[in-house]
């Protein structure tokens, strides 16, 4: 076990997914053109088959420790993957079904609903974007740098973020929380309070990073709800105390590699949850959260992940990691092993592995036309194309 304050851490757009038979439940997806001559991806890929090829590849990495979040015991052993696609179509394998705390996973939704209530200047100018450089529970990122701001997507930036949610009160707020939650995931997100309980007791380190932000002017609250809009003052103790149980709480909540792989594919279409087709966010907010998690979304290990695996993407101390591919799919995976960065080993192997079988790099050469780029495409235009069935040419074309 490992302590909190240990581990307490335009796109290019690719052609993947397509449907090359239509009459079976989980369809042969196309791979993309892969950018690796080592490691070429095939024709076409069964979804399936490489769920399930990516478990046995990386079962048996050993490395990592499990954090100590006070849930229920955990299995090292535990392994999941879920991939949900645009279109609502998922595929899980593993312990995908698994329930555990979404802890940092938790933020580029909450960043969601910040940037809803305000917009991104504004959250730019009290919370910040930029990666620190730093270990995600840092409490000398605002001191040591010449820019005091944070990111959203570590421990300091998403106080700050939290601390802006709007609401007629401390309940209100949180409702709004849940109510933003529950619609990225297509379902309620159930809080433990067993999990929160252990937060709440072992909150020392969030209540410092509080006191730093204030130090900073960095930690301030939306006026009262009456107030002209762009209205933000600092709260009293009371109310610092209120937005950290917030902040734990939005961690505490509990979801599956099934349920994490839903919100990451809502992001990945835009902000419509293609489950339900209720949107979660408006899609002009969904690219900033997106590029939050580019600049931190794997902690001080972001950079790394970036130039390997080039997808947005963030990771939860509990063991879990989201990858979005824009326009495509989102998948989760689950493996409570985390390296001293706070990321899932067997997760971030899994869809470094994953991004090189389909050529997901957003970055490499040759990707295809972005999303709308070409609005006069027709579906015509995937006529004779033996490896792409319908759901491929709606892929082409974008939603």
């Amino acid at each position: 076990m490992i302590s909190r304050l240990a581990l307490a851490r335009p796109l290019v757009w690719l052609l993947l997914v397509g449907v090359a038979c239509a009459q079976t439940q989980h369809a042969p997806v196309p791979a993309a053109p892969s950018a690796s001559a080592s490691a070429p991806a095939p024709a076409t890929a069964d979804v399936d088959a490489t769920l399930d090829a990516l478990l046995t590849a990386h079962r048996d990495q050993r490395g990592g420790v499990v954090y100590a979040s006070g849930a229920d015991p955990v299995d090292p052993a535990w392994f999941g993957i879920a991939l949900v696609t645009v279109s609502g179509e998922v595929f899980t394998a593993g312990d995908a079904e698994r329930s555990f705390p979404i802890q940092s996973t938790a933020k580029p939704f909450t960043y969601g609903l910040a940037l809803a209530d305000h917009g991104l200047e504004t959250l730019l100018e009290r919370v910040g974007v930029n990666a620190t450089g730093l270990p995600f529970d840092s409490l000398i990122a605002s001191s040591v740098r010449a820019r005091r701001r944070q990111n959203p997507m570590v421990s300091a930036g998403a106080l700050a973020t939290m601390a802006t949610i709007r609401g007629r009160d401390d309940d209100d707020k949180w409702r709004r929380v849940q109510d933003a939650f529950a619609r990225f995931a297509g379902a309620e997100v159930p809080l433990s309070l067993q999990v929160y309980d252990f937060e709440i007791a072992n909150s020392e380190g969030s209540l410092a990073l509080a006191d730093s932000l204030l130090e900073y002017d960095l930690f301030q609250v939306p006026c009262r709800p009456d107030s002209p809009a762009g209205c933000f003052e600092v709260p009293d103790r009371e109310g610092v105390g209120a937005v950290v149980s917030r902040y734990l709480r939005s961690t505490s909540q509990q979801v599956s590699a099934r349920t994490l792989a839903v919100m990451a594919a809502t992001l990945a279409n835009g902000g419509a949850n293609p489950v339900t087709g209720e949107r979660a966010l408006a899609p002009q907010h969904v690219k900033h959260v997106l590029s939050a998690m580019v600049t931190a979304g794997l902690y001080d290990g972001s950079g790394e992940w970036f130039s390997r695996v080039g997808l947005p993407a963030k990771s939860g101390v509990s063991g879990n990691v989201i990858a979005v591919v824009p326009g495509r799919f989102g998948v989760a995976v689950y493996s409570p092993l985390v390296d001293p960065s706070g990321n899932s080993v067997r997760g971030v192997a899994a869809l470094r592995d994953l991004s090189e079988r389909w050529g997901l790099h957003i970055l490499a050469p040759g990707a295809p036309t972005p999303i709308g780029a070409s609005p006069e495409a027709t579906p015509g235009e995937c006529s004779g194309r033996q490896d792409l069935g319908d759901l491929a040419c709606r892929f082409l074309k974008g939603p």
